[in-house]
């Protein structure tokens, strides 16, 4: 019950104990329609003594109902309280209250929607922000060493250079140095090229070919280490027998053999000529 409710509530033994006014003691009499009209079995029954008895509700034991309690009467349903008269005309003030609750509720849905939106854009914007400065950031890397890497290319594109430029030039001082070997390298005529002529050895009286054959032998194993068995093809002496010891002629079958050996036999030849 509300607290105006329970102002306007009266103890109904204290009512039944103030005195009626007007007819309300004199017993119930029955109406003129039965005499004209023909007897209705409903209207009788409804017009029995035990029709006058209230009859009161039994409150559940459940659970008690704000909303039961209020509606219905602790004295029945045949006494209209005063009571009931004031919550049915607090229905409407009932229903607003709930009409202007749930309008706050949606506005406050509303309102807590629009801020879990909020915080979820902002943190996706935030997410966004960091993910485009470290992109940021590694492009701009990425960028430094790339550039380092274009002034390393060019330094060494730079020295591949050089070094190209260098070899041309070695190349062409090797082709200088090959026209001047072959510029400077004797040329021997097929004549020639198996002769060699010793100056300065001496001449023994009545000696043979053959015995000089032996000696020469044995002197360019002695001297140069060198064993020309088998390679002296022709030897004799240049000029007239005189006192002074004539040039001998040699001619060999293989000059290359000999050529390996050139220089001890220009050796030789001075050893002659001092002797």
């Amino acid at each position: 019950m509300t607290p105006e409710q329970k102002k306007l509530w009266k103890c109904q033994t204290c009512r039944c104990k103030v005195p009626k006014t007007g007819n309300l003691n004199t017993p119930i009499r029955q109406p003129d329609y039965k005499l004209t009209k023909p007897p209705n079995p409903s209207v009788e029954k409804t017009n029995t003594p035990e029709n006058n008895i209230t009859i009161r509700k039994k409150p559940n034991n459940t659970s008690f109902n704000m909303t039961l309690s209020d509606d219905s009467s602790f004295l029945g349903d045949t006494i209209c309280s005063e009571e009931r008269v004031n919550h049915i005309s607090n229905n409407p003030s009932l229903q607003n209250l709930s009409e202007l609750i749930m309008h706050r509720l949606k506005e406050n849905n509303k309102y807590i929607i629009s801020e879990i939106k909020n915080t979820i854009e902002d943190e996706i914007k935030k997410a966004i922000y960091k993910l485009k400065e470290e992109l940021e950031g590694r492009t701009n890397t990425l960028s430094k060493q790339n550039e380092e890497r274009k002034l390393e290319i060019k330094s060494i594109t730079k020295k591949i250079e050089d070094l190209n430029k260098q070899n041309e030039i070695l190349k062409e001082e090797i082709k200088e140095l090959q026209t001047m070997k072959t510029i400077t390298e004797p040329k021997h005529t097929e004549n020639n090229s198996k002769k060699i002529v010793i100056y300065g050895l001496t001449e023994q009286h009545n000696e043979t070919e053959w015995e000089l054959h032996s000696r020469l032998i044995d002197m360019f194993h002695e001297i140069l280490n060198v064993d020309l068995t088998g390679y002296i093809e022709e030897i004799y002496r240049i000029g007239r027998k005189n006192t002074k010891n004539r040039p001998l002629s040699l001619t060999f079958s293989e000059i290359k053999y000999l050529l390996e050996k050139k220089n001890g036999c220009f050796g030789l030849r001075e050893n002659e000529n001092q002797g």
